[in-house]
């Protein structure tokens, strides 16, 4: 795993051999239970942030969408994270928000209206200019179930598309535990990254195990999980099944927090 953690980072900031990442790109690391695909993204992350230190020109968002299964609204609360993440000042604030809320209540009318009273643009953002940050809002807002201007879609992707070609930035989102959703959501977020992040300046790393997100597919592609999978992943990385022992002391370790 270590070397991937060397090798990785680079990939996502320069390309391979040091060429520059193509405009859209998304990669895949799959791994089964147990084999660290969490603990990879959390060693990603801090290389990546570390290599801020140098440079502007790149930022991380982690999304999560394990955490707002059965909202019915994951694209749209993919998007508000991406915008606030760009914006950290009300990005720390509304992800307790959002969080806090699911935790109680699950699924809430008011939900989108929290969110949307957290997308207040707030000057002196840093790099990332609060035009482009208010253009991932308003995908957000078109993208969720609520929304019955079905057209805001294409005019507000269209719109962010054009600001993110006028961007300096790249914006790599990390996706993880995909393998934990429902059926449904898995094609719901796979399609958005597909069909409505196919953006400029954009890298989406996705982690799952690749069996249970194959059999997920299959419900809906017509058992052609794998296929389908293999259509919207354009850098697939396999990690190593862990060993029985190691696998062994984690479910004791489970259990044991059950009790």
């Amino acid at each position: 795993m270590v070397y991937l953690v060397l090798i990785i980072p680079s990939f996502l900031i320069e390309g391979k051999s040091g060429t520059k990442p193509s405009p859209y790109q998304v990669v895949g690391i799959s791994g089964p239970w147990g084999s660290g695909k969490t603990s990879l993204k959390t060693m990603l992350v801090e290389e990546i942030n570390a290599a801020r230190k140098t440079s502007q020109s790149f930022h991380v968002v982690e999304f999560e969408p394990w955490m707002y299964s059965g909202s019915g609204k994951l694209v749209s609360l993919l998007f508000n994270e991406v915008a606030d993440d760009l914006s950290p000042k009300r990005g720390r604030l509304r992800r307790f928000k959002v969080r806090a809320v699911h935790l109680v209540i699950r699924v809430s009318p008011f939900l989108s209206d929290a969110a949307s009273a957290a997308n207040v643009v707030i000057p002196g953002v840093g790099a990332v200019s609060s035009s482009l940050i208010k253009a991932f809002s308003g995908l957000a807002k078109a993208t969720d179930p609520t929304n019955d201007d079905i057209d805001s879609l294409a005019w507000r992707r269209e719109k962010l598309k054009r600001k993110l070609d006028k961007s300096p930035d790249r914006i790599i989102v990390f996706i993880d535990d995909l393998d934990r959703l429902m059926d449904d959501e898995v094609v719901e977020m796979l399609r958005a990254v597909k069909a409505v992040g196919d953006l400029p300046h954009m890298t989406y790393v996705l982690l799952y195990d690749r069996d249970s997100i194959t059999r997920s597919l299959d419900a809906t592609c017509h058992g052609k999980g794998d296929e389908y999978l293999e259509k919207i992943v354009q850098v697939p990385l396999d990690l190593p099944e862990p060993p029985q022992d190691i696998v062994s002391e984690r479910l004791k370790a489970e259990a044991r927090c059950l009790d």
